[in-house]
């Protein structure tokens, strides 16, 4: 009896002594950030990657790393410490080297050696966190570049699918320390949708190229309006805030509008005009007092 009971402590103390090794490797973990937010200057001197986790014990970055591959060229950002404390609702924040002297910038968590952190005019962009535990693949075409607005993505889940929208820019790192930088000097004109401050007849072939886009195409391609696709209506926004008037061929080249889309344009055309109608005062009639 003695030797059974023994045993059977002997084995509940291993069984302790596992319980709390996997509890612990359970809290020293580092997987559950997921990519938040992606900001660029139009030159790609001013950068900045945001993650976001809603679980606590994801401190232990150190040794992974962040891969960043722009048309096939690898940069890497290596997680050289770990972060310091509860992670639970945190954010942390990879930027450019001087991100946090810029009016509106913040300190990062961590930065590149040199240089930027990817190529902003890169057919395709692909950040890849700690070993593929989440990854963000996009064009540049799909991230702002007008110093203001940045790429955003709404899934905080590092498997969840990608739910992409553009909005002005909101980096925060650990400390929470948040910010919004602004490297344009204005608000960006609704239709500049190349994001060089010109409303122009090139924002007006972004327009073109992506005609009839749904889902969530982004300002850049020629989703003035936010409303989740690329219309007539952008068109209209394009046409109210354009500076000089475009070529004859890039006018030429306007796709020819759907039925869908003429209904749209008569619509908002007989808006208009019941509108005016509306603000006129009354004329008199004749033999009325006024008259």
């Amino acid at each position: 009896m003695k030797g059974i009971r023994s045993w059977h402590l002997a084995a509940l103390a291993a069984a302790l002594l596992s319980t709390a090794s996997c509890s612990e490797n359970a809290h020293a973990a580092f997987h559950l950030w997921a990519i938040k937010e992606v900001f660029t200057s139009a030159d790609g001197s001013v950068q900045f990657v945001e993650f976001f986790t809603s679980s606590a014990g994801q401190e232990f970055l150190d040794p992974h790393n962040m891969v960043i591959t722009s048309d096939g060229v690898a940069k890497t950002i290596e997680f050289d410490r770990d972060l310091p404390g509860s992670t639970a609702n945190k954010h942390f924040l990879i930027a450019t080297n001087g991100f946090g002297a810029i009016s509106g910038g913040v300190t990062p968590d961590y930065t590149p050696v040199s240089g930027n952190l990817f190529d902003p005019d890169a057919a395709t962009i692909e950040f890849n966190f700690a070993h593929d535990f989440d990854i963000l693949t996009v064009s540049g075409s799909q991230i702002p570049k007008d110093g203001v607005n940045s790429l955003h993505d709404a899934d905080t889940t590092p498997f969840g699918p990608d739910v992409l929208s553009t909005g002005v820019n909101t980096p925060v790192n650990f400390a929470g320390q948040a910010g919004s930088v602004n490297l344009g000097g204005s608000t960006p004109t609704p239709g500049d949708f190349n994001g060089n401050n010109i409303v122009d007849g090139a924002d007006l072939m972004a327009w073109r190229t992506n005609f009839g886009a749904t889902g969530t195409p982004t300002v850049s391609q020629g989703n003035a309006n936010d409303d989740g696709d690329v219309d007539g209506r952008d068109f209209l926004v394009w046409q109210r805030n354009v500076g000089p008037a475009p070529s004859l061929a890039a006018a030429a080249a306007i796709p020819e509008p759907t039925a869908a889309s003429l209904i749209t344009f008569a619509a908002l055309a007989m808006t208009a005009r019941c509108t005016r109608r509306r603000r006129e005062p009354k004329r008199p009639e004749s033999g009325e007092p006024g008259a």
